[in-house]
């Protein structure tokens, strides 16, 4: 039996996802702060709902939970770098005070991650349980 592959065109499927901080959606949508999103992969879903169940049954163990939180990191780090394709009015200040753009999803992940604010990891958690969320399918519902 063979199993053919389609490609879907990622670049017409996503939606545009406003995180949640500050006012950012209570601007004008042309001035929020977005991230276009698509479907995470099915591979990338099953590697997180098995990283979910390993993170539930290591709570007992102390050893394991450093391991499993920068492996949870790293596995929401790659969701995001495919999940979002596109961004629009997202800034970062470096240390000399300069105002940058960001453009790619590899800067917006890295200026988030590297910020001093808590909050930085809010939006990043924000827009991660965006995409996974945008990935999963009701009950009946044919998809991807």
């Amino acid at each position: 039996m063979k199993i053919a592959v389609r490609k879907i065109d990622q670049s017409v499927e996503g939606v545009w996802y406003a995180p949640d901080f500050e006012d950012n959606r209570d601007l004008p949508e042309e001035h929020q702060a977005a991230v276009k999103i698509i479907p995470v992969s099915a591979r990338r879903f099953k590697e997180i709902e098995s990283s979910n169940l390993m993170t539930s049954r290591a709570q007992k163990s102390k050893d394991a939970g450093a391991y499993l939180a920068r492996r949870e990191w790293a596995l929401k780090r790659k969701t995001l770098e495919e999940s979002i394709v596109d961004l629009r009015n997202w800034k970062s200040e470096d240390e000399s005070g300069q105002t940058k753009e960001l453009k790619t999803p590899k800067e917006l992940l890295d200026a988030l991650e590297h910020a001093e604010d808590a909050s930085m990891l809010a939006i990043l958690s924000d827009v991660y349980n965006a995409a996974v969320s945008r990935s999963a399918l009701d009950e009946g519902a044919l998809g991807n």
